[in-house]
């Protein structure tokens, strides 16, 4: 069964590998904690492979202290046809509590700022951000 699952993905990267290309994105904004800068915030930039939830050496920063942020990356990868959406995640302990892992808050950026090559042809503007909100579809993390 193992010599099978591995010849399937050889043939898939054959078939498909080939047609992979660099993309590449950026993202910059502030956030907040109540009214407060949240500093020390990690943010992280990685591709949404066909709703695979992997980190693929994704590009993580911080906040600095004024909760500004800036990040940028060329470790996406896309197909020529089409681009893999980029997805931008926040991992912060902002109106938590004491509860366990870290709230996890993910956006897509929009297909038009991520651009062929190594690096960001445009930066996305993120603006401001409260992470007392509330989502919907809030995530947890346990990692560090």
């Amino acid at each position: 069964m193992r010599l099978f699952s591995s010849f399937i993905i050889f043939i898939f990267f054959l078939k498909f590998g080939v047609s992979l290309r660099f993309q590449a994105a950026s993202i910059k904004g502030r956030l907040l904690c109540g009214n407060v800068a949240a500093i020390g915030v990690r943010v992280k930039l990685w591709p949404d492979d066909l709703g695979m939830d992997v980190d693929k050496n994704s590009d993580q920063f911080w906040t600095d202290r004024d909760g500004n942020f800036s990040v940028f990356g060329p470790t996406l990868e896309g197909s020529a046809k089409a681009p893999v959406p980029a997805i931008f995640r926040i991992f912060h302990d902002c109106n938590d509590g004491n509860r366990a892992g870290l709230r996890v808050f993910k956006f897509r950026i929009p297909d038009s700022y991520v651009s062929k090559g190594k690096e960001a042809k445009k930066v996305f503007d993120f603006g401001l951000l409260n992470l007392e909100i509330q989502p919907f579809d809030e995530e947890r993390s346990t990692e560090n």
